[in-house]
Parts: structure tokens; C-alpha cells; sequence
């Protein structure tokens, strides 16, 4: 026999079990939807991971995923790198190492590279000239500020080539006793020792008139570009001997390639060269053989009213991969196939 409380207890464990009953199918319909729901909405990409997406699977391009940890690094010439900002402006400086003609005529090449460089990426990236420098070459029984720096002695070139004038032979010189890469260096640590130098601050890249001549007309090293100004022309021989200044669209053009490079692209239709007897009908059948990037380029055309472009394949690169890179801060992107 069983007293109140006894069926009280009853009554409460059955209410108890109904409702258990009754909660837990509920909480598994709630859980349920839920997991749904979540599942649903991570699927989806946001419009920024759509753009991400879009950037990584375009053609032809590496971005750069490593922020620098110091940008510019000054005392690494090769560290390419880009601070964070928001305008597709690339900052440079025209440094000119020697003292040949007017000073104030590196304006003058300055705001033609500046337009020449807009036109050529269509707007889409542009480059500012912020400071004009200029710095003597060392004279003669000097030597340059890197430690393999080679005093400069004139004395054999003189011998065999009495008619050079002394501008020349400190030119001259060096296309016997250096390189391309060891006259940027020389040229590049030269501004960094000078009172110059705090003009590099927030500067992506240094554009360099050399005098000091070396095989080639322009060259990229690191963040610098390298160009030949003025030229020493031909001089094994007196009646063929002379120094020559390009027109500045010219020089120009030489300089966009190389800032080119700087931005990470590679040249156009590579596979036309070497030369060979094979190159012009190969120029001629590729799509790319009038990009500024490209060999196959006649840069004897260039004028006051004609200058070659990135075309489709470049600019696509430039607007993909190195335009995110530039805006939002990090190290040099890279194309990874050319442009064919």
C-alpha cells in the first residue's frame, strides 16, 4: 500500500517523460536546421573572395602573398617590395650618375617618362618621378664605394684610342673594367652615401641615367633601372666615333621595358629569340610582337608621336597581378608564363 506522496512522485515522472518526449525530437528539428543554414551560407563566397578567386585563376599570374617585414629595405637593392597606399602610383627618382649636360633637362625626361609610362599601361598604373638627382662619376686615380671597386686608370684606353676625349674615357672605362649589375651597385650605393639619401624615403624604384657604359642600352636590377646616358657610339674608330644623346621618348621606351620588369613581367614573345634566321617570320605571326615588353619591338620607331604599349596579355597581368600588390602593400609579384 502506497501513501500520497507515492502517486504524487507517479504523476510527476510521467509529466517529466512527456515532456522529454516532446523536447527532444524539437531540439533535433532546431539542430538540424541550423547545420543547414551554416552549411548553406559558408558555401557561398563573398563578392571579396569572388575577386580573390578571380586574381588567382587569371592567366599568366603569381601574386605575392608575403608582406615585407621592412619596405623599402634601403640597404638591400634587391628587395622589391611595395608599401600600402591607396593610389596605383609607382614613386620613383630620376638620378642621374655623372654630370653631363643641362640638369634641367632631366625635367624634361622626367615628364615624358611619367606620360609615356601612363599611356603604356593605359592608366591603369602610374608612375610619379618625386626627386632629380645627380652625382659625378669618380675621376680619374678614384675608385667607386663598393668594396671590388677598381681605381679608375685611363692609361691603356688612351693608348688605344687617343682620339676619346677625357668625358668619354671615364664613360669608356667602365664598359672595359665592369658590368651593367656592378654599375648599379656602384651608382645605387653612391645616392645612398650622399646627402641625397633621405630622398628615398617611400620610393618603390630608381631610375638611373648612367654615363658609365655597359653591353646593352637599359637594365633592371632589383628595384633599379638602368639606362645608358648619353651613349658613346663606335668608338674603335676615329671617323666613327661619337657621343650621342637619344631623344627622350626614346630613352623613354627603354625605361617602361625595364620598369616592366620591375613590376614582375617577363618579355613578350620569347620564343622568337635568340635571333636567328627564324625571328622576323616568328615577330610576325605573334599577337605580342608590338608589346613594349617584347623584342620583336622596332624601337627605331619610336618619336615624339608613337610609343609602344602593354598590350591584352601584359596588362592583364599588370591589372591582376601586380595593380593588387602595389595597393595593398607586399613583395614583387611575378608572371609566371610570358606573353607568347
Amino acid at each position: 500500500m502506497h501513501d500520497g506522496n507515492y502517486y504524487a512522485k507517479i504523476g510527476t515522472n510521467s509529466n517529466k517523460r512527456k515532456f522529454i518526449l516532446i523536447i527532444i525530437p524539437v531540439l533535433i528539428i532546431v539542430v538540424g536546421l541550423v547545420y543547414i543554414f551554416y552549411t548553406l551560407l559558408i558555401s557561398q563566397p563573398s563578392s571579396n573572395n569572388q575577386k580573390n578567386n578571380s586574381v588567382e585563376k587569371a592567366p599568366n599570374i603569381a601574386t605575392s602573398s608575403s608582406k615585407p617585414s621592412s619596405c623599402p629595405n634601403l640597404d638591400n637593392l634587391y628587395h622589391v617590395c611595395f608599401i600600402k597606399r591607396e593610389d596605383p602610383i609607382i614613386k620613383a627618382v630620376l638620378f642621374q650618375y655623372g654630370n653631363y649636360g643641362d640638369i634641367s633637362k632631366l625635367d624634361t625626361y622626367s615628364s615624358t617618362i611619367e606620360n609615356r609610362f601612363g599611356t603604356a599601361t593605359n592608366g591603369e598604373v602610374l608612375i610619379s618621378i618625386e626627386n632629380v638627382i645627380r652625382h659625378p662619376l669618380p675621376k680619374e686615380g678614384h675608385k667607386g664605394p663598393l668594396p671590388n671597386s677598381k681605381p679608375h686608370d685611363y692609361t691603356s684606353i688612351r693608348q688605344q684610342y687617343p682620339w676619346i676625349n677625357t668625358d668619354s674615357l671615364e664613360r669608356v672605362w667602365y664598359y672595359y673594367n665592369s658590368t651593367g649589375e656592378n654599375i648599379a651597385q656602384e651608382a645605387y650605393q653612391t645616392l645612398l652615401d650622399s646627402e641625397d639619401s633621405s630622398k628615398l624615403t617611400d620610393v618603390d624604384l630608381i631610375i638611373i641615367f648612367s654615363e658609365a657604359q655597359f653591353e646593352g642600352l637599359a637594365k633592371s636590377v632589383g628595384r633599379v633601372v638602368l639606362a645608358e646616358y648619353p651613349m658613346e657610339v663606335a668608338w674603335a674608330k676615329e671617323v666613327s666615333y661619337r657621343t650621342e644623346e637619344r631623344g627622350e621618348w626614346y630613352i623613354a621606351d627603354q625605361v617602361i621595358h625595364e620598369i616592366g620588369h620591375v613590376m614582375g613581367l617577363k618579355h613578350a614573345t620569347p620564343n622568337c629569340f635568340p635571333y636567328s634566321d627564324t625571328t622576323e617570320a616568328c615577330c610576325a605571326e605573334s599577337p605580342n610582337k608590338d608589346d613594349i615588353m617584347s623584342y620583336c619591338r622596332k624601337r627605331l620607331l619610336v618619336s615624339d608621336t608613337f610609343g609602344y604599349r602593354f598590350k591584352t596579355c601584359t596588362l592583364n597581368y599588370l591589372k591582376n597581378g601586380f595593380l593588387p600588390v602595389l595597393i595593398s602593400g607586399g613583395n614583387k609579384p611575378a608572371q609566371i608564363d610570358s606573353c607568347k
